[in-house]
């Protein structure tokens, strides 16, 4: 039997066991998306190491992010300018660096997240 699918082909199982690890926040960001679902809704799996960098679909290599992190990322391989030993924890900081403190769209969540939190937006 074929796995659910929960997103753009990933499958159902390997989203919440990503997401369960992150504690349901994004690994780049911290944006918690377990204060609503809408918020969680639009978080995704990212490559840390990108496809195009030759990144793997393992575990180690998949994070959990928010939309606003996923668009800046983009393919910016972490791993560029290293030896390639890095740990997962060290490539996720160095993409929280080159991220900086938020991306551009931070913001729009935050705002949303608030109003949902508050009930003033269904």
């Amino acid at each position: 039997m074929e796995a659910q699918v929960a997103r753009a082909g990933q499958p159902h199982d390997l989203f919440w066991i990503v997401a369960v690890r992150a504690n349901g926040k994004c690994e780049y960001c911290g944006l918690d998306g377990k204060e609503n679902l809408h918020i969680l809704a639009g978080f995704c799996l990212d490559h840390i190491i990108p496809r195009s960098a030759n990144g793997g679909d393992d575990l180690d290599n998949r994070t959990l992010c928010c939309a606003p992190c996923n668009l800046s990322k983009l393919s910016w391989n972490p791993a560029d300018g290293t030896d390639g030993t890095l740990t997962r924890d060290a490539l996720i900081e160095r993409v929280r660096s080159y991220l900086g403190p938020n991306p551009p769209e931070w913001p729009y969540y935050v705002a949303l997240q608030k109003e949902l939190r508050e009930g003033t937006r269904s």
